[in-house]
């Protein structure tokens, strides 16, 4: 951006969320957006959702570039948001399903072959 454009905005830091029970939190929040109490069902289904981030965190992939890959939250968020949309589409397809699907939607693109 401009310099100009650039002075009209803050810029802040923010550290990537790495822990388990954030990332299960975050994971509730999309699949299961609602004002009840999320069932024990679905506590463990946002848990898997962690525990894979968080494995995906530590692998070293590499991207379409040949550059290390970085999974973000953004990534994580556009699984989720796939799995959750689909699931208001067909309630009869299974989360692990949809959220394989959503894996591969929202991380094999950005991947180079060889780690997909």
């Amino acid at each position: 951006l401009p310099d100009v454009l650039r002075q009209q905005f803050t810029e802040l830091f923010l550290p990537g969320v790495t822990s388990h029970g954030d990332i299960s939190l975050v994971a509730e929040r999309r699949l299961f957006d609602r004002n009840l109490p999320t069932t024990t069902s679905e506590r463990s289904i946002a848990d898997l959702v962690a525990d894979f981030f968080i494995q995906l965190l530590r692998m070293n992939l590499v991207d379409t570039a040949g550059r290390v890959f970085h999974p973000s939250m953004r990534h994580l968020s556009n699984m989720l948001d796939f799995a959750s949309r689909v699931r208001c589409i067909s309630e009869s397809v299974p989360y692990e399903k949809l959220l394989h699907e959503g894996s591969v939607v929202a991380f094999s693109t950005s991947l180079c072959t060889a780690d997909r």
